[in-house]
């Protein structure tokens, strides 16, 4: 049976043989990167909490790549992520203007109406708990992204659970977004971890147990089996998977079907 160090020695190896620079793929989203400051203690200022809190807005049922080309011209439309600078902007000219460089989604114009309720919503938290940095370590991730994307005290407007782990990791909290990529290639009809279509909450528990059974970052796996399947980058298992080029074909339920086999392997955990 297949382990999940070797899972992950899979996809990498895969996404290497079809030239994919996984390494700096990883680096280009940042969110490790942003995790090893976190390690060595550094701490995020409110802009960078609100740039995480963007980020993970616009990123809402869309292709990252965009987004990751125009991070410099996204910083300059958001004033730099200055608090003061985005309540002041035209907020319906600043939706038109992330539109018009291909980073917008079909929330934007709500999401930039929200803006200024979103940043109210960051410095109560601030205020209470007497930084933002604070508030995202005092409690594990999830409970954190819950309060965020659906409770009744600090709800940022426009953001769910899913979206809320997105915000963390761009801050440095080691976390994994449920998206759609992840909850599909960990379901049934992929490595077969979950009896069905996992949950927000089940994925985030299938590949806590991955990480902690291969020894590495959370951040960093969820950053891999998601390139492993997004457009603009690997796409290996997406919705069209390419199951002739993919290293998981062996463990997989929709790669086994492909190659005639027989029986559904499982990866295990330990």
């Amino acid at each position: 049976m297949v382990t999940a160090g070797q899972l992950l020695a899979l996809m990498e190896e895969t996404l290497r043989a079809q030239g994919f620079d996984v390494a700096g793929a990883i680096d280009e989203l940042g969110q490790v990167r942003q995790s090893d400051r976190r390690d060595r203690g550094e701490s995020f200022s409110f802009g960078e909490h609100i740039r995480g809190m963007l980020l993970a807005l616009l990123s809402n049922q869309r292709p990252w790549g965009p987004i990751a080309r125009n991070e410099a011209r996204l910083a300059e439309l958001f004033g730099g992520y200055e608090a003061e600078r985005l309540k002041a902007a035209d907020k319906s000219r600043l939706a038109e203007r992330v539109q018009a460089i291909k980073c917008g989604n079909r929330a934007i114009a709500r999401q930039m109406a929200d803006l200024d309720a979103n940043l109210a919503t960051l410095e109560r938290i601030a205020a209470d708990y007497g930084s933002l940095d604070r508030f995202v370590l005092s409690d594990a991730p999830e409970a954190i992204a819950r309060e965020l994307g659906q409770g009744k005290r600090y709800k940022l407007r426009g953001m769910g659970f899913t979206l809320a782990l997105e915000y963390l990791r761009h801050v440095g909290v080691k976390a994994i977004k449920p998206d759609s990529h992840i909850r599909r290639i960990v379901g049934d009809s992929r490595l077969r971890l979950h009896g069905g279509y996992p949950s927000e909450a089940e994925a985030v528990a299938i590949l806590s147990g991955l990480a902690a059974e291969a020894g590495v970052n959370l951040t960093y796996l969820d950053n891999l089996m998601w390139l492993y399947c997004a457009v603009d980058y690997g796409a290996i298992c997406g919705g069209a998977p390419k199951c002739g080029a993919c290293g998981l074909r062996p463990h997989c339920a929709q790669g086994r079907a492909v190659q005639g086999g027989v029986g559904r392997e499982r990866v295990r955990l330990a």
